[in-house]
């Protein structure tokens, strides 16, 4: 018979499991119940749970699915609203030690009873284990997460906010723990309701696809496991920013090894590497430090696209359902329209793109389609009247495609290093399309790519024949190029009747006498950008 409950019939865990079919809720499952109904054999019903990796989206947070319990609880949250929920990491260069430990408070969905799960082990192996403690009483269960807690790691559980990393104990990843759940309850599939243009339904379905960003973290060497998609906090990215930074300062200063091995293992405690069996890579050259620099700008791109992702599925004030791919459009805050192949700028576009191929440069680049693009408050904030102005290429990786459209390009923050940016950190252009396009890191699967054609206001340019880091500028100067000795043909500008100078001439080489190959253009203040198109590209490599 059903189990009594609290004033209504509600099934137990158990007896849920003997009405439900085969006998056994499987852990990729949930029940659906109605707290008001009396329930008998064949009267309830599971659904999949919604899921992120390996874990499981229950009540809007994440329950680890290594626990036999992730389909009958959920994490607890207490009167404050915090998640008892908490994943460490520890990294050793000496010992070869890669090590991560996962906890969860877990509440049943239904009576009293409350779980302490604890998961360990290698990170990007299967060597570890699982335990699962019961208990009846909430307090107990409370006393055994904080007691771990603080043997692991040396802090107490109400001090995280002020963690500090102890020597020989475990570092916590600050991660958000909080899920949208998300209910097939109606929901609208993807291009049965929006009016947009086909090449913007696809430029859209492709810049926010999760496969995408999931594809890009993992040629990072990241754990996909230990740091699902997007959970990873600004405050944990901002940290491994300052231990990037320390290390810089560190190796330009010829240290005791020790001091790098240690640095190196709190930025791996940080940011969860899969190293397999292998020996962690030691940050101790530049290269490295800048290869990993790029890391977390790409991960603060990418949590800013599924922080736009997790939010409203329709817009406040709008009462009917709307596609997915226009929802995600508005969450742009951009005007975006196809800019047709027969126009005279999709010529020019066109010409520009297969004039300006550096002879070093070994991909092919294809366009497939053009777009128009008109930022929200961009047009406003532009300094067109520095003068100067030029229509220059950024490439980027697709994957960072919606922080750029929905925030503009923006500049390294003070927090990273240094090491990278040839002329400091500015956002960098250039009049080569290959040049830009070996930034974009194509996926050879697919082969997308895209680039940026921007209205740069160079105004008074500070030339530099070498790599320098220009900071300040010169006085007067508001824009650096770096001098290449291979570039558009100057004599066949473009003057565009939008005000700027397009420099679609052929490619042509002058005097080997600059350090670098090719023009790079730096702007250090973003109200000199103003993005006019998106180039997307089919890249392929000779």
């Amino acid at each position: 018979p059903p189990t009594q409950g609290v004033s209504k019939v509600v099934p137990s865990v158990d007896i849920s499991a003997e009405l439900v079919e085969g006998g056994r809720i499987k852990r990729n499952q949930t029940l659906l119940h109605n707290p008001l109904a009396a329930y008998l054999p064949g009267a309830i019903t599971t659904a999949p749970l919604p899921t992120v990796g390996k874990q499981f989206i229950k009540r809007g947070t994440v329950v680890d699915g290594e626990s036999e319990y992730a389909s009958v609880s959920h994490v607890y949250r207490d009167e404050q609203g915090t998640l008892f929920s908490c994943s460490l990491t520890q990294a050793d260069m000496a010992t070869n030690r890669n090590s991560y430990f996962k906890m969860q408070l877990l509440q049943h969905d239904i009576d009293t009873r409350y779980y302490v799960f604890k998961s360990w082990g290698r990170v990007g192996t299967e060597l570890g284990d699982t335990q699962t403690s019961h208990h009846s009483n909430l307090e107990h269960a409370k006393k055994e997460f904080l007691d771990v807690f603080c043997e692991k790691t040396g802090n107490e559980w109400t001090d995280r906010k002020y963690f500090r990393k102890r020597p020989g104990k475990m570092a916590m990843v600050d991660m958000d723990y909080e899920m949208e759940e998300s209910l097939d309850d109606g929901v609208v599939q993807p291009g049965t309701l929006t009016k947009l243009e086909k090449p913007i339904q696809q430029l859209i379905l492709r810049i926010f696809d999760e496969n995408m960003f999931k594809s890009a973290l993992k040629s990072f060497d990241l754990d996909m496991d230990q740091m699902p998609l997007g959970k990873l906090s600004k405050r944990q990215l901002d940290l491994a920013y300052g231990v990037l930074n320390e290390l810089q300062k560190l190796i330009e200063s010829s240290p005791d090894r020790s001091l790098v091995i240690d640095a190196t293992n709190r930025f791996y405690s940080l940011i969860p590497h899969n190293f397999g069996h292998k020996q962690p890579v030691m940050l101790d050259t530049k290269e490295i430090i800048q290869k990993k620099s790029k890391l977390i700008e790409n991960l603060m791109e990418i949590a800013i696209a599924v922080d736009l992702m997790k939010g409203e599925k329709t817009p406040k004030g709008v009462a009917c359902k709307m596609d997915p791919i226009d929802v995600n459009y508005l969450k742009l805050k951009s005007e975006i329209t196809v800019l047709p192949k027969d126009s005279p700028d999709y010529s020019m576009i066109v010409q520009y793109a297969n004039n300006s191929h550096g002879s070093t440069h070994a991909s092919k680049i294809q366009i497939t389609d053009i777009f128009c693009v008109n930022r929200d408050g961009e047009e406003a904030r532009f300094k067109q009247h520095l003068g100067n102005r030029m229509l220059l290429w950024h490439g980027s990786r697709v994957s960072n495609f919606v922080g750029i459209i929905s925030q503009g390009l923006r500049i390294a923050p003070p927090e990273a290093p240094h090491a990278g940016y040839m002329f400091g950190k500015g956002i960098y252009f250039a009049d080569m399309v290959s040049k830009s396009a070996n930034y974009c890191h194509p996926d050879y699967s697919n082969q997308d790519a895209f680039l940026l054609l921007c209205d740069v206001a160079l105004g008074a340019v500070q030339e530099e024949a070498t790599a320098t880091n220009v900071n300040p500028l010169k006085k007067g100067f508001t824009a650096v190029k770096g001098m290449g000795y291979q570039f558009p043909d100057p004599s066949t500008l473009f003057n565009h009747p939008n005000g700027y100078v397009v420099p679609s001439g052929k490619s042509t080489k002058g005097e080997k006498k600059f350090y670098l190959e090719y023009n790079e253009f730096i702007v250090y203040d973003v109200s000199q950008v103003r993005i006019r198109y998106l180039v997307r590209t089919k890249m392929t490599w000779r």
